[in-house]
């Protein structure tokens, strides 16, 4: 691996070691009087990290199927975050040995005031819950561990069926325990509420998220490994020069083949990214619509929590940050045709990913105030650190399978 891009991921190494400790220790002191804040707080970062690592392990099987130029280039950044899945199945035992303090429907079941329907009773039951997450780690443990093996980086996904058919499995198995995984870790913090898109709502934001991690981290790496990658993409990025015609003039300016094979890549890898914005945007446009036109009152509460008391606010930057912003940015072929200014578009779009969860999970809880709100924070940056460590000590090993002729 060349010296520049394990540099650059060794930096981001270190730092988000330095995250994660910080989290850790700020977490510790805001929650001493206060444990229960603790165990809420890391739910909400641990489906942070949990969708991240679905949504790579998704477009890895997806690139496997399917093939192409946008899945070879992309899938070194899939692979290193689908190879933590072994990690997010131990960070879900403080969750599985603190269901009574976060869940309202786990402190039913031992004695407390919260009544829950009868069918919605059997359903989140405790024991029965942790059967369901036994049985989702271990269906997703074993996909992850095909897709690691079959994955390959120095031939097209065309020329290994392999690929092809683990793709497939993995694609019919993720998709629907992902989505039940939502609907048992994150819609039952609220269990009188139902939406049967909250799932597909979760799941695309992962995939989003995931999406503009690839681009950002891809954007940073040195001519040396873009080279590599590409050619083994199917891009020629030999020869000396191509011309295309100026935008400021009508005579025709020389590019290098180099140059222009990687403003084709990440503008492929661009419109990817704003067709999943797309996706996104469709499925949470459509939950809000339904349920506010139907205004019933035990579906409505979901959002009438997520729209009052400063909550609003939140709402809108997302509509404005997460939604329209990028989406109109990424219609722009200067955009995505520039490496660096599609991974700030990328960037914005993984910030207001974690925003998104967090509106999606934080009002479920009761309590309020600075404090609760700055648990949050230090709880992800804690979860979100240790995650980003290990992405980028994958990577770096992922990468190191691309020799390179420098």
């Amino acid at each position: 691996m060349d010296t520049q891009s394990e540099d650059i991921l060794r930096v981001w190494q270190q730092r988000s070691l330095w995250l994660a400790v910080a989290g850790l220790v700020l977490s510790a002191m805001l929650t001493w009087q206060e444990p229960d804040l603790v165990w809420r707080a890391y739910l909400f970062a641990f489906i942070a990290c949990w969708l991240l690592t679905m949504g790579a392990t998704g477009l890895l099987a997806l690139g496997n199927l399917t093939g192409g130029r946008w899945a070879t280039f992309g899938r070194p950044f899939y692979l290193s975050a689908t190879q933590l899945l072994p990690h997010v199945a131990v960070l879900f035992i403080p969750i599985a040995l603190c269901l009574e303090r976060i869940y309202p429907w786990a402190a039913t079941h031992t004695g407390t005031e919260h009544a829950l329907a009868p069918a919605k009773a059997v359903y989140l039951e405790p024991s029965f819950f942790m059967m369901r997450a036994v049985g989702y780690f271990v269906v997703w443990l074993v996909v992850g561990t095909l897709l690691a093996r079959v994955s390959r980086f120095d031939v097209p996904a065309a020329e290994r069926p392999g690929m092809s058919r683990v793709g497939a499995l993995s694609l019919v198995l993720l998709v629907p325990t992902t989505t039940f995984a939502a609907f048992d870790w994150g819609m039952s913090l609220e269990p009188e509420w139902y939406s049967s898109i909250y799932g597909a709502v979760a799941t695309a934001a992962g995939v989003l998220a995931a999406q503009a991690l690839a681009i950002y981290t891809a954007s940073r790496l040195p001519a040396a490994r873009l080279a590599r990658i590409l050619t083994l993409a199917g891009v020629d990025t030999a020869g000396e020069h191509e011309y295309r015609v100026s935008h400021s003039a009508d005579e025709p300016v020389a590019v290098p083949r180099f140059q222009r094979s990687v403003i084709d890549v990440f503008h492929d890898q661009g419109n990817l990214q704003l067709a999943f914005l797309m996706v996104t945007m469709y499925f949470a446009f459509s939950q809000f619509l339904i349920i506010w036109s139907g205004n019933l009152p035990t579906e409505i509460t979901w959002y009438m929590r997520r729209l009052r008391g400063g909550w609003q606010v939140v709402a809108l930057g997302l509509v404005l940050l997460h939604f329209a912003v990028p989406f109109l940015l990424s219609f722009s072929r200067d955009v995505k045709r520039s490496p660096r200014r599609l991974a700030r578009v990328a960037l914005l779009v993984l910030a207001m990913y974690d925003v998104h969860i967090y509106w999606m999970i934080v009002p479920a809880f009761a309590t309020g105030g600075l404090r609760w709100h700055a648990t949050n924070v230090a709880a992800l940056a804690a979860l979100g650190g240790l995650w980003m460590m290990l992405y980028c000590w994958n990577t770096r090993r992922n990468l190191g399978r691309f020799p390179t002729n420098d």
